[in-house]
């Protein structure tokens, strides 16, 4: 995510006490699973019982590259 993005934790008024390098840039997997899950559900797993072919494909900032 960009460092000026308004959704980084650093943006967030909550963290302005908080140093920069103390705010983490990835997500806690508490975090992945609430906004994975829902999409996986409701859009991948009936494709895939459905028999259609799925393709997921990600970003080297996705994984944390």
């Amino acid at each position: 995510m960009p460092t000026n993005d308004p959704r980084r934790e650093a943006n967030d008024p909550r963290y302005a006490q908080v140093a920069p390098q103390h705010i983490p840039l990835t997500e806690v997997l508490k975090d992945t699973v609430a906004r994975v899950l829902p999409y996986w559900n409701d859009t991948i797993a009936p494709d895939i019982r459905a028999g259609k072919r799925v393709v997921i494909a990600g970003t080297a900032t996705a994984c944390g590259r």
